[in-house]
């Protein structure tokens, strides 16, 4: 018969350098996970059954390591813990934590009447449950535990080396679970109604223990780091979870995750309002929180819920109206002049590539009239060529209108040219990261960034957006006097595509009939001279 490595791990010796063979990842998480099989003398164990009562097979762990070398030496320790735990559970059992006997019931509130003459059984079982809490609450994850300490010098030459090295090991909250059902089968039996009796007086221990919000982040914080996030981001994570800790939790980061609840969340959505007044940077914040949480969620196994999963629609919706009547208004020659040696500034200064692809994905939107998805989804062989003519194929739109063919211009032209030299990969605009479904998110949130410093009195009116660029396209081509029904072959609008469209690319008919519309997309010498010379200087990307 042939065993999986998880089975091999019980029953063959194991170095150091086998630990990777028993590792293995889970769907959406980025961490390995370390997996043994349970011995079968010890299938059904009592201590080695899930909270719902089942005997488990295997054992699961999450090493909290992105790469595969880190997470072996991770899971050497954890894999010496269960055999530990195995050799424990095979007739030298964990000594049973006495709980103390004199806390009075009354302040509990519990009432016991229901059990008639089981009530002494039940009392002191209940009794018990409030030892380990109390015991949890004291002493779980702590150094220099006293209560273990002492147990271990009173009963030194009565344990062994594995006895004493499983003592010493910071209990976790599966520990004090697997020590409650063990009892409650000791006093009530294994019947359904004893292990439903047990899981509905364990959910003290449920909320009482676990991963808190600040270990939570500060592994998120890690991973962040470990991704390559800049020192102003993981400064801006701190922010916005200092301000949730300090504000709505009663513990602040000692807080368990598992026990945040919605009323806490929705306490922030208050405050966050009135530190980051724009919606944008607000939602943005609460949707921080969110992933964070997700985080502890997958990774950590912290809650079983988050929060702030809805948290970000109860938001104020933005008054569109306002934004309608003032629609993306054209630049002219004087700002253009005036704000693309400010974004080439500002573009190659940046660190990430997002910033760096500013100032070239600007410039093609300028000259062709895309929109910035559009340009950022393009690949190096999206350009194309027929009859001697350079063109871009756009093959992924807003909406079918949107899959068109543009011929090279002048300006369009250089800032291809410079994109396909520096391309890394498929992607024209390489080294970008895809966030709901948007690869140009995070320059769009750049170029923002920028808009907000260059345009101060704007930053809330939304007359000059990204989009902008597309509204100057289309405003230079209807001063070039060129149809309607070519500016919507060329800018991907629906009104005049029908007929045109059959005009332009039925049999007999070529590309060259969109060669001149395209280059009406110009804003004169001088401009053009300014967009090769900041190409130029712009900073270039190692290959």
């Amino acid at each position: 018969m042939q065993y999986s490595a998880t089975h091999n791990a019980t029953h063959v010796p194991r170095n150091g350098a086998q630990n990777s063979d028993y590792l293995h990842r889970r769907n959406r998480s980025p961490y390995w996970y370390v997996r043994k099989r349970i011995p079968d003398d010890l299938l059904g164990h009592a201590a080695l059954t899930s909270t719902s009562g089942k005997a488990k097979t295997e054992l699961t762990k999450s090493t909290g390591k992105a790469a595969k070398r880190d997470a072996a030496v991770i899971a050497d320790q954890i894999l010496r813990d269960w055999e530990l735990l195995f050799v424990s559970l095979r007739g030298h059992p964990n000594p049973t934590i006495q709980p103390p006997m004199d806390v009075p019931l009354q302040e509990f509130g519990f009432d016991f009447s229901f059990a008639g003459a089981n009530k002494d059984r039940l009392e002191s079982l209940f009794d018990y449950l409030i030892g380990l809490n109390l015991h949890q609450n004291k002493y779980c994850g702590r150094e220099n535990n006293s209560f273990r300490d002492d147990y271990i010098a009173r009963n030194i030459n009565l344990l062994s080396v594995g006895e004493v090295d499983a003592l010493d090991k910071p209990m976790s909250k599966q520990d004090y679970q697997s020590l409650w059902l063990a009892a409650v089968q000791r006093e009530m039996g294994s019947s359904a109604q004893s292990r439903q009796f047990a899981h509905i007086m364990s959910r003290s221990i449920d909320k009482k223990a676990g991963v808190t919000f600040g270990e939570v982040l500060k592994e998120y914080k890690e991973r962040r780091k470990a991704d390559g996030a800049q020192q102003k981001a993981l400064k801006n994570i701190d922010r916005v979870a200092n301000i949730f800790a300090d504000e709505c939790l009663p513990n602040g980061l000692k807080t368990l995750q598992a026990s945040v609840t919605k009323q806490q969340a929705n306490e922030f959505v208050k405050i966050a309002q009135q530190v980051w007044p724009g919606r944008k940077t607000c939602a943005d914040a609460i949707s921080l929180l969110s992933t964070i949480f997700n985080h502890g969620m997958k990774v950590l196994d912290a809650s079983e819920k988050n929060p702030f999963k809805y948290a970000v629609s109860t938001l104020p919706k933005a008054n569109r109206g306002i934004r309608k009547a003032r629609s993306n208004e054209a630049y002219d020659k004087d700002q253009l002049s005036a704000m693309l040696p400010s974004l080439a500034k500002f573009s190659s200064k940046g660190r990430s590539e997002a910033t760096l692809m500013v100032l070239p994905v600007t410039l093609l939107a300028l000259y062709t009239g895309m929109r910035i998805e559009e340009i950022c989804s393009l690949k190096v062989s999206d350009v194309q060529s027929v009859d001697g003519i350079d063109y871009i194929a756009v093959s992924k739109s807003k909406s079918s209108a949107g899959i068109r063919e543009i011929p090279l211009n002048r300006g369009s032209e250089i800032v291809v040219s410079w994109l396909k030299k520096h391309s890394k990969n498929d992607f024209l605009i390489s080294g970008l990261t895809e966030y709901d479904g948007r690869r140009s998110k995070k320059v769009s949130d750049r170029f923002a960034e920028w808009k907000s410093e260059f345009y101060p009195d704007d930053s809330h009116k939304r007359m000059y957006t990204f989009h902008s660029f597309r509204s100057t396209a289309i405003t230079a081509l209807d001063r070039g006097e060129v149809s309607n029904d070519f500016i919507s072959l060329l800018v991907g609008h629906e009104d005049g595509r029908g007929t045109l469209a059959k005009s332009v690319y039925s049999a007999g008919r070529t590309m060259r009939s969109l060669v001149e519309p395209a280059s009406k997309i110009d804003y004169g010498d001088e401009l053009y001279n300014v967009a090769v010379k900041l190409l130029s200087n712009h900073h270039v990307i190692p290959v």
